[in-house]
């Protein structure tokens, strides 16, 4: 019976315990976002845009005139605070913006940034690596 249980615990509770905690540095690089949706209904999203993490800077560049470049005007750049809910999933809070910005895996999309605001609506750019 003792044999039984070490078995139990070693092939199906110790994997969950060892679940990584992820790190800022597992998210930093640069996205491109080929889709937008809000509450489900998709965006249109034909102009270029990257969202780049730095370890100090949540940078956003959208090609609003369609040259395919980006001028001064086409990027902002904010600080940001990368954190760990009590789940262990990531997320990050832009400064000057109050929403938590979760940062979720997905299946076909490197990475998902997904907002709730405060009247409920929820917010989600699936992204793709670039570097």
């Amino acid at each position: 019976m003792n044999k039984v249980f070490i078995l139990f615990y070693v092939f199906f509770l110790l994997p969950g315990c060892s679940r990584t905690i992820p790190r800022q540095k597992d998210y930093l690089g640069v996205y491109r976002i080929p889709k937008i949706t809000e509450n489900s209904e998709k965006i249109k999203n034909t102009m270029l845009t990257q969202i780049e993490l730095t370890e100090s800077f949540y940078i956003m560049r959208i090609d609003r005139d369609g040259d395919n470049k980006f001028s001064e005007d086409e990027i902002s750049k904010s600080t940001y605070l990368f954190a760990i809910d009590e789940n262990n999933n990531p997320y990050i809070t832009i400064t000057g913006n109050d929403a938590l910005i979760s940062l979720l895996p997905d299946k076909y999309y490197d990475l998902l940034l997904r907002r709730v605001d405060e009247t409920g609506l929820v917010t989600t750019m699936y992204m793709i690596k670039v570097r």
